[in-house]
């Protein structure tokens, strides 16, 4: 395990440095202590336990209540394969039909980059983009009005939601300004852990605490985990190309996204990195779980330095 004097010529976090923006200034050994919950990284495990705390979340929803729903960036196969443009709409309009006069209009986030991805060359070529979203929404019914870019730029240079981290910061920004504290998430059952990770840590990154709760779709008929998709991550789809095991090419990605985070390269600035820490998914995930925000919130405070 390390010691502090494997990190003595490590610069230590402050909030004068802009690289670190929360928390408190630490003493080596407490940030390498917080670094071992993640540090090394066993992806299977980790992702088991995080689709255990959430594969009830759809019962947790209520359509009376129900504010928003996102939708991120996703390979068109992938949504085909899991019908989530179905579903969003078919949630948007039950929930509209659940709620009273006078509640306030549920609003349909999306993720509005071009679908560049890294390959600025070929925009497209992972996932068509925020344009085809919100065209295929609005032909299942929801209204313009209703659907929102989670992007506050129309450069594409300035995107931030070119991955999935980038994306989840797009929305935790765009839900604060807009006061929005509960959403569902609309994305593939392979694909959740990791989008949940992230979600956690721009919250903490963006100082905005929201109850996350993610859709349970199961694939289209005759379609299998085994079966051949179209996926891949952005800017990294070569033409044609399908994978065989979707979860197992998942967890080649959870591992890149999780072993990114408060490792010995940058081990006390997780917070810029992908991925927070385990133990501070399990806190945020017991805490939604029992409706006991306020719990997560003194949580990361206390350990983290970080107010919500």
């Amino acid at each position: 395990s390390k010691t502090s004097e494997d990190h003595e010529d490590k610069p230590q976090p402050s909030t004068e440095d802009a690289s670190v923006p929360f928390g408190e200034s630490w003493e080596t050994d407490e940030v390498i202590a917080r670094s071992e919950a993640t540090d090394p990284v066993n992806v299977e495990e980790r992702r088991a336990k995080i689709e255990q705390a959430i594969e009830d979340d759809e019962s947790r929803v209520d359509l009376k209540t129900l504010g928003t729903i996102y939708v991120p960036g996703l390979p068109e196969g992938m949504v085909t394969a899991y019908q989530l443009f179905d579903y969003v709409a078919d949630t948007y309009h039950a929930a509209c039909k659940a709620r009273k006069a006078g509640d306030p209009p549920i609003i349909v986030y999306y993720s509005n980059t071009d679908g560049r991805g890294f390959n600025q060359d070929n925009p497209g070529e992972s996932w068509p983009g925020g344009d085809w979203t919100r065209d295929e929404l609005i032909k299942r019914g929801i209204p313009p009005e209703a659907l929102r870019g989670t992007e506050d730029t129309t450069d594409p240079t300035q995107y931030k939601g070119l991955h999935t981290r980038g994306e989840a910061d797009a929305l935790v920004a765009r839900a604060k300004k807009d006061g929005v504290t509960s959403v569902l998430v609309v994305t593939t059952p392979w694909f959740r852990a990791r989008s949940l990770t992230s979600l956690v840590t721009s919250m903490a990154q963006h100082g905005h605490q929201m109850d996350a709760y993610y859709a349970n779709r199961p694939l289209a008929p005759g379609l299998t985990m085994d079966s051949e998709l179209g996926v891949a991550s952005q800017g990294k789809k070569k033409k044609g190309q399908t994978i065989g095991n979707s979860s197992a090419y998942e967890d080649e990605r959870l591992a890149a996204y999780w072993g990114k985070g408060c490792h010995q390269d940058n081990f006390y600035d997780w917070i810029n990195q992908y991925a927070v820490p385990a133990d501070i998914v399990d806190e945020y995930l017991k805490a939604r779980n029992a409706g006991r925000m306020d719990d997560w919130k003194k949580y990361m405070k206390d350990t983290w330095g970080v107010t919500l």
